[in-house]
């Protein structure tokens, strides 16, 4: 009989399913902080060798982030460093993420390090205990959207340009269009960064 040989197919992931990071020291500290801001639930803590593992979910996924804690850790040290950049987490609406700034500032002393109108999307990003970068964002255009403006501008600035959540919040509260509060500027009016704002982010961690 003649063998038939079968190509395996080529298959892209369901979902991200989840983030797993590691402590030495901060286990509760990071655990409240996912909680806190994600406004999380907590499906457990377990004893994992010398150490813990926690696991928090915000959907219907059975967990989401999981900080797991051990002395055998080293810290990750100061400045940038190979490795994961950021988190991003997307909310459906810029009240929504507006609300949530408010929260975290108003309730946990919890502010953003910069925020950012990066054009596809209007981002806000934090550090949590262990100094991971989190970015709370909302979408400004659709995927082929925001595809194309890549295309079309990022050569020309792929950062973006500052936001200012406080005034977008406080005109949120006086009744304005959460839709005008998040926006993707025309194509025709981006410039290049703004050596001004470049500093800001080379401080801003």
């Amino acid at each position: 009989m003649m063998s038939v040989e079968v190509q395996p197919r080529a298959v892209s992931p369901h979902k991200l399913a989840h983030v797993v990071l590691n402590t030495r020291d901060n286990f509760t500290a990071m655990m409240d902080w996912y909680q806190t801001v994600l406004n999380a639930r907590r499906i457990g803590e377990y004893a994992v060798g010398p150490g813990n593992m926690g696991l928090l979910t915000y959907d219907e996924e059975h967990h989401r982030i999981a900080i797991v804690s051990g002395p055998h850790y080293q810290p990750a040290g100061e400045g940038p460093r190979v490795g994961l950049e950021h988190i991003a987490f997307t909310y459906s609406d810029a009240a929504d993420l507006l609300h949530t700034y408010a929260r975290l500032k108003q309730q946990d002393a919890i502010e953003p390090t910069i925020s950012v109108n990066h054009g596809p999307t209007t981002s806000l990003y934090y550090r949590d205990p262990e100094g991971n970068r989190v970015e709370l964002l909302v979408d400004n255009l659709g995927m082929e959207e925001a595809i194309q403006f890549a295309h079309d501008v990022f050569d020309v600035n792929a950062i973006g340009t500052l936001y200012d959540p406080q005034a977008a919040y406080d005109a949120l509260i006086a009744g304005a269009d959460p839709a005008t509060l998040s926006v993707c500027p025309d194509v025709s009016e981006v410039r290049p960064p703004d050596p001004a704002f470049l500093a800001i982010l080379a401080t801003a961690g």
